[in-house]
């Protein structure tokens, strides 16, 4: 059965591959460019300049709501445009999502306001004259109808990571170029953003499985693999509840699928069994890339209409016994923010037990993660763990990107005393906009004390030397279990550089045991990892974690290959932290 899908997908790729082999070349650096009257979002006509002297130059900008790099780029690109419009540059914003809605292109519209006009390229006239790909790429042309640029606007931001400052300001140095009456040294980059949906559908052939239609095949797809994260509210930026959001999004769907990029789930598959591990069967990923990649058949709609999507529910956990919020936090909309301690009392007058704890962000988009620790009444604070940051003394709950609450097993729980308050450590990375954030979590409390108590511990090596260039620079943490216990979850963290990381068992006897293997860590999806059943640890062992840094000019989301990098909190240096959580037998 796998081996028959595997040949279906292989077919219809080789097929759609042949496709793109014939499809019309890209304008070049070096070619002039004509381009059909279009209309911006108000109306106006637009089309470039030809003979207009005050005219120096042009930028083409294409962009999307939906996209997040393309809207963590724009304030950048939007202040690049106003500064030089002064010196006779036209900035031109387009965004090629033919289904865009009303109230989206009206917030864009607002977001570019005095920078150059939006233009809604229903029709896709200019992304298909430029044979445009992606929504962030950005096209400057020469006062003589030149291009002499085309890509990325920057080396910030690619799909999945983002450096906290560019490296290489792409657009902006070829404009300098053109002002000068010179060619840019560099002409072309690759653009890192959204795929575009090509407004037409290719006349793909019908694979040997047969048809694919969005109501029969797709839509039960999504919605049980991708609508949980793609759905307002939620972290995923592409809305995936309907026909229309999945045709809007088809040609970024058959990417991440085909690469296995989404569902997100980095555990190699030959150690360990996860309770919740994400994942598409061979012939799901078949229907998703058939569909995304050919005609985006909708089908017939079915008799009896299935049940909405859910909305994102205000607290996953149900409702909470205490809520407890963060007084308000201004983050800056650029430059360096240290992490924000804020400590909130509890107001508790008796001790509780906690079995499921989730923290809201109150601005996701500049929250990048939390942990939260317990701080002890003054009579009590021989009990409390150290807080350390979350290396010895653990963390009591977290919120990290792309994951879910914190929720312990039965007959099991964490202690907030009477009178205790929560540390929330707060890491900020700022996107381009001014916000406030008002981070919340939601506690439920046990009815009656649990038999056995969660531990959090970091397994952490913080003498961290990574030199400049480096693609597998490798550091190794150890944790000696002085007795008996039941490991409950992994959690693995490092920042930029972060390239693998395992967690292996060296068992009292001398065997050696892979417990967790993650050969492509990503920062921007930190995953905790849940056994199917509790692990049994006896004492005398030794959990090792052994992870590699990437430290070289091929790892995209490297703040500075040059650099010889340490331990430190802010992203552009390095963390290596395996997290347990665990009960003691």
């Amino acid at each position: 059965m796998k081996s028959l899908l595997a040949s279906a997908i292989a077919v219809f790729l080789c097929a759609v591959f042949t496709q793109n082999q014939t499809a019309p070349v890209a304008p070049k650096p070096g070619s002039a460019v004509e381009l059909p009257p279009v209309k911006s979002l108000d109306s106006t006509v637009v089309a470039l300049p030809k003979g207009d002297p005050s005219v120096k130059g042009v930028a083409i900008c294409f962009t999307a709501a939906h996209c997040p790099i393309a809207t963590a780029q724009l304030p950048a690109l939007v202040a690049l445009a106003r500064q030089y419009s002064e010196q006779g540059v036209r900035f031109y914003f387009v965004d090629p999502n033919v289904k865009e809605t009303t109230a989206d292109l009206k917030e864009l519209e607002a977001r570019v306001h005095g920078a150059g006009p939006l233009i809604h390229d229903t029709e896709q006239l200019w992304t298909r004259a430029l044979k445009v790909s992606r929504t962030t790429e950005a096209l400057v042309i020469d006062g003589s109808g030149v291009l002499r640029y085309r890509g990325a606007f920057d080396d910030q931001f690619a799909l999945g990571t983002r450096k906290p400052e560019p490296q290489r300001h792409y657009v902006k140095e070829a404009l300098v170029a053109v002002l000068a009456g010179k060619a840019p040294a560099l002409p072309e980059t690759e653009p890192k953003g959204c795929l575009i949906t090509p407004a037409a559908r290719p006349a793909a052939p019908v694979p040997p499985s047969g048809e694919v239609h969005y109501h029969e095949h797709v839509a039960p797809v999504l919605r049980k693999h991708c609508v949980e994260c793609h759905r307002p509210g939620e972290i995923g930026p592409l809305p995936l509840l309907s026909y229309d959001d999945a045709d809007a999004a088809a040609a970024m769907i058959a990417e991440v699928v085909e690469q296995r990029r989404m569902p997100p789930w980095h555990a190699n598959p030959q150690f360990g069994s996860w309770k919740n591990a994400r994942g598409l069967s061979e012939e799901e990923r078949s229907t998703l890339i058939r569909w995304a990649s050919g005609a985006r058949s909708e089908g017939p709609k079915p008799a009896k209409p299935a049940d909405p999507a859910p909305a994102a529910p205000l607290w996953h956990i149900g409702a909470p016994d205490l809520v407890l919020t963060i007084p308000k936090q201004r983050i800056p909309a650029t430059g360096k923010i240290d992490y924000h301690y804020v400590e909130v009392p509890t107001g508790l007058t008796e001790d509780r037990w906690v079995t499921a704890a989730e923290v809201h962000a109150g601005a996701r988009e500049v929250v990048h993660h939390a942990l939260i620790f317990v701080v002890y009444p003054k009579d009590r604070r021989h009990e409390q763990p150290p807080i350390d940051g979350g290396l010895n003394g653990g963390f009591f709950a977290s919120l990290v990107p792309g994951e879910r609450p914190n929720e312990w097993p039965a007959g099991t729980g964490k202690l907030l005393p009477a009178g205790s308050a929560l540390l929330f450590q707060m890491h900020y990375t700022a996107d381009g906009t001014a916000r406030e954030d008002a981070t919340q979590i939601g506690l439920v409390f046990a009815k009656e004390p649990p038999a056995r108590r969660v531990v959090n511990r970091g397994i952490h090596q913080r003498k961290l030397n990574i030199p400049p260039g480096a693609s597998a620079a490798r550091f190794e943490a150890r944790w000696k279990v002085s007795r008996d216990v039941e490991i409950l979850a992994f959690l693995p963290h490092m920042h930029y550089r972060g390239k693998s990381f395992r967690y292996v068992l060296e068992h009292p006897d001398g065997r050696e045991e892979t417990l967790l293997d993650v050969p492509r860590y990503d920062f921007g999806w930190q995953a905790t990892y849940i056994p199917e059943k509790p692990l049994q640890v006896s004492g005398g062992s030794t959990m090792r974690c052994i992870a590699e840094f990437d430290n070289s000019a091929a790892n995209l989301a490297n703040p500075n290959p040059k650099a010889t990098v340490r331990w430190g909190e802010q992203s552009w240096d390095e963390m290596m932290i395996g997290y347990v959580d665990y009960v003691e037998k």
